[in-house]
Formats: C-alpha cells, structure tokens, sequence
C-alpha cells in the first residue's frame, strides 16, 4: 500500500499599501493606508502513488476563473500537475486588496494580480518538494456562536469546527481548519490590510504548535457574518483575534483528540462544470432602468450612497445590454471540485453558499470528513436557496448583487441543482 505523503509551504502575499481594498460598498475607494497584519498563501499538498491533491488557501476575498486557469496552467506544465488537483481557497476577507471579477468594489493592482499565479507556483512546487510520510487524524465538534445570519435572527449557522491534522515524524505538519462565518470583522470605515479574523486564527494555531502551519478554508457563508462585524480599525483590531484566538483554542482542542485515519489513504481530484441557467431581463427593462439610474444619480438631493448604487446599476445595465449585440448567455458555467485525502473531502464551490445549502453537503456525508471550500476557483456571487427569491430579507443576494459582476440572476432552483452536483462529486 502506497504511504500518504504531505508537503507544506507559505508565501507572504501582502500587497503594496495604497492598493484598494474589496468589498462593503459600491465606489467607497478604500485606498488601504496600513497593514494591521499580513497575508499569506497556505498550501498543503497531498499524494499516494498516482493520486494528488493540492489546497492553496489565500488571504483573498475571492480570485477569478482566469486566475485558476492561470495557475493551473503553469503548474500542469511545470509540475505535470492536474487541472482538477489545483484549488484555489479564499478566506473571503473584506480588507484584502480586489481579486475578484467584481464592479465598484475596489480597482485592481493589476501588477499585483497578475504576478499572483507565478507565485501560487513556486508555492505548489515548495510544497510539492516539501512532500513526506505523514497520517492523517480528522474531527468535529461544537463551536459556540461565531456566525450570525446577518438577514435572519433565527437563521441556521454552521454549529460544527471541523479540522484535519496531519502529522510526521510526532510532529503536526499542518492543521486545516474550516468553518462558516464571513471574515469581516473589520468594517468598511478600515483601510488596514488585514487577514480578519481568519489570519488571527492561523497565527494562533501556528504560534501554539510551532512548525504546524494552520490552514483555513472559509465555508458556506453567504449569510452569515462574524459575531462582531463592520466595527472601525480600533475596535475591530481587538475583536479580530479575540475571535481567532477562540476559534483556534477550539481547533486546538479538537486536533488534540482527532482520530487516527489507518488504512485505504487515497487522494483523488474531480471537477465539472455545471451551466447555471439564467433569469434574463428583457433590453427594454434594462434600458428603462438604466436611464432610470442616471437621472438618480444626477439628483443633488440623492444621498451619496444611494448615489454610488445607481451608479453601479447603470453601468451593470449598460453591460447586460451590450450582451444583447452577440445573444445574452443562457447559463453561466460553474465549477464544482471535489479533492480527496483518505477520509477527508474537500468540496470547492465557486461563491457564496447559503448555509441551509452548505449544511445539505456536509449531511451528506457517509462516513469521514467533509469540508465545504467556498470562494473556491472562482467568484460567480451568491448561491441563494430557492425560497430565497421575492423575499425581502434576500434582494441583494438572490437578485442585485449579481450587478457587481453584470451578470443576471440565477433562476431559482440553480443552487440547489449546484449542490447535487457536488454532493455526488464528493462521494
């Protein structure tokens, strides 16, 4: 029986101060002025005879189909390493600089994001090196309140930590930890570089267990924001690892009795492709409501950020009838990816997961660990629940936010046909 191997490697990935930060509002210009704390891309590599795997977390809000293909590229040609073997994770933090196919939420660095697949390489080659005998121990268990569903009170929320230690030589290697709760501690007032409270959490586990490093993949976190959220620099610097820090003593805990994984260690990769049909507005809507939003932008009365909406909705609508000139796209393509190590599995989903959604993935499971990966390869927004469409409590997820990429909505139901997907992928 071939013997799991592991490798591990990091790299700094903190840009330039002075680049925009992404995510909270429309036209905010949040040039960033400070680093609270730095960025990194964790990699951990995984193989057993043929079978390889590698998971490069990044303390991103999100990356683009172009940026994976990129990589993948590079890394099929100079590491002979599988398309489907490549996941690229996210721990989705709102005071990253802007990687996402995105509108109005922060102009790109394009130096910086265009040197980013060069550098996921010489991660996955390091850690490729960096590859030795090591088992596997996994756990879960109940983690008091760290997500809160922002549009519903009584709202599900992702009650378990699940964690997978590998270990070498008596020593941790790496600790992968993943949970739901969007990294956005630090609110849109902060122009501090910072990794949230996922980055605290890394630097915990990393600090309690030196030469571990402390993996997280963010999960299904369309609705659920941390505890304390949308705080201002002073205030959210404290809450950021006060929230890291327990997560990780929970992590910690775990790992301390996670269970031995003896046996069949195989480490497979899959992926497909699932078009997601479309909800299309017909032009002359579009046009009606594209020079509806000018005229809103125009009036002096309008507040500034109803202003910077209207604005992004023109423009979004200007797009979406420009794609009228060759025929508007019936679906968009999405890519669901499977990775396998023994009794682990690492489900990627390429946005926004609404827990209800994530929770049917990780109850699906049959026996070992599954980990839902959101933000994984690719940004496409979010993926409501059918039920989610014409309530209230959810227009800017199912219907508007859609206009951050110019892309039309999702029929209802999309999501659900997602999941199936990769529910049967990661059997």
């Amino acid at each position: 029986m071939e013997l799991l191997h592991i490798g591990t490697a990091s790299a700094d990935i903190t840009p330039p101060v002075g680049v925009e930060l992404c995510g909270y509002g429309m036209y905010l210009r949040r040039a960033s002025t400070a680093v609270l704390d730095r960025l990194y891309a964790r990699a951990l590599y995984a193989e057993n005879g043929a079978g390889r795997a590698l998971v490069i977390a990044n303390d991103l809000c999100g990356v683009t189909d172009e940026l994976t293909a990129r990589t993948r590229d590079l890394c099929a040609d100079k590491l002979g390493l599988a398309a489907e073997s490549l996941m690229l994770a996210c721990t989705h933090t709102h005071s990253g600089p802007a990687t996402m196919r995105i509108h109005g939420m922060g102009e790109r660095d394009l130096l910086y994001y265009d040197h980013l697949p060069y550098l996921w390489l010489d991660l996955a080659r390091a850690a490729i090196e960096n590859a030795q005998p090591a088992v596997l121990r996994i756990a879960r268990g109940p983690i008091k309140t760290v997500g809160v569903d922002r549009h519903d009170p009584q709202g599900p929320v992702d009650a378990e930590l699940r964690v997978a230690r590998f270990d070498a030589e008596n020593r941790c290697l790496a600790l992968l930890v993943n949970y739901s709760a969007h990294a956005v501690v630090l609110g849109a007032s902060s122009t501090l570089i910072s990794a949230d409270w996922p980055g605290a959490l890394s630097r915990t586990i990393e600090a309690q267990l030196p030469g571990t490093m402390g993996l997280f993949v963010q999960g299904s976190c369309g609705t659920l924001n941390s505890i304390t959220a949308c705080v201002d620099a002073k205030a959210g610097a404290n809450a950021v690892e006060e929230i890291g820090r327990d997560v990780a003593r929970e992590a910690l805990r775990l790992a301390e009795t996670a269970e031995c994984m003896e046996g069949n260690a195989t480490v497979a990769a899959s992926r497909q492709v699932v078009p997601l049909e479309t909800q299309l507005t017909p032009p002359d809507e579009l046009a009606a409501e594209h020079a509806a939003c000018l005229e809103r932008v125009a009036d002096p009365d309008l507040g500034a950020y109803e202003q910077n909406v209207n604005r992004l909705r023109a423009a979004a609508c200007q797009r979406l009838l420009d794609t009228y000139v060759t025929g508007p796209p019936d679906a968009y393509p999405a890519e669901v990816q499977a990775l396998r190590i023994g009794p682990l599995r690492i489900v990627g989903i390429p946005g926004e997961l609404f827990m209800s959604l994530g929770q049917r993935i990780l109850d699906a499971r049959q026996n070992g660990l599954t980990m839902v990966a959101g933000y994984a390869n690719d940004w496409m927004g979010y993926f409501p629940t059918r039920d989610a469409y014409g309530d209230p409590r959810y227009i800017y997820p199912a219907e508007q936010a859609q206009m951050l990429q110019a892309r039309f909505p999702y029929r209802p139901g999309e999501s659900e046909r997602l999941i199936e997907a990769a529910i049967a992928l990661g059997r």
